[in-house]
């Protein structure tokens, strides 16, 4: 059983690397002009779109690090949660940005859908920052009390500790 949760670690890597690297080839497919934020709001675009594949490599990473008493690699997760939701509202404010420089671009025609795939991009990012977020409060409390209680439940699984339940 050790060695199949080891492997979610691996699988859990190679869907992160290869979303990134789709990513890196869609994005250097067309010529890259960061300078341009009509590109930036692309990119942010397709890197948003990608969330729900990120998540569940997340789940991919989490599992095994829970399961098998990963302390180091829980609460390590939970730091670069931290730094990822940090940078993601980072990139939220350069993408509503950069959303009113290229609004004024659109064809009359597309403004509709432009609209709807720029709130659909905002709030998917909202959204996946509060988890990001959510989940790195979590993973240091899961470690924090792990310590103390050595045979309750993850509250990453179940959200409640044994002598919670007893009350």
């Amino acid at each position: 059983m050790r060695k199949l949760l080891g492997l979610m670690y691996v699988a859990g890597a190679l869907v992160i690397a290869d979303q990134l690297a789709d990513l890196v080839a869609s994005l250097l497919a067309k010529g890259p002009t960061p300078t341009l934020a009509s590109w930036r709001f692309g990119a942010f675009g397709l890197l948003i779109s990608r969330a729900s594949v990120f998540l569940i490599a997340d789940v991919m990473f989490f599992t095994p690090a829970v399961l098998l008493g990963h302390r180091r690699v829980i609460r390590s997760l939970g730091a670069m949660h931290f730094l990822v939701a940090a940078l993601l509202l980072v990139g939220l404010v350069e993408f509503a940005l950069d959303w009113a420089e290229v609004r004024f671009q659109v064809p009359e025609s597309g403004v509709r859908d432009f609209q709807y795939s720029t709130l659909r991009a905002a709030a998917l990012a909202l959204l996946a920052a509060a988890i990001l977020v959510w989940t790195g409060i979590v993973a240091f409390r899961a470690t924090r009390s792990h310590a103390r209680h050595k045979h309750a439940d993850s509250p990453l699984l179940a959200g409640i500790h044994r002598d919670e339940e007893s009350r």
